[in-house]
């Protein structure tokens, strides 16, 4: 899991526009399902460009329908 908030964070900070923009400054981003280890999530943040920052709204996990 370690692991993966890491990749989680890398991901953003290299490019936090690339995820879904759902208003002004705030993304979304619902991670792919990797293993049953791993959880699905949707990821919830706010990039502020003229400051280069990331805030962190929330992390969900998707709970499968199974």
């Amino acid at each position: 899991m370690h692991e993966f908030d890491l990749a989680i964070e890398w991901a953003i900070s290299h490019n936090p526009k690339q995820f879904f923009n759902i208003c002004e400054d705030y993304y979304i981003w619902k991670t792919e399902r990797i293993t049953a280890a791993v959880p699905q999530l949707i990821i919830v943040y706010k990039y502020i460009e003229s400051e280069a920052k990331v805030v962190f709204v929330s992390a969900s996990e998707i709970k499968s329908s199974k």
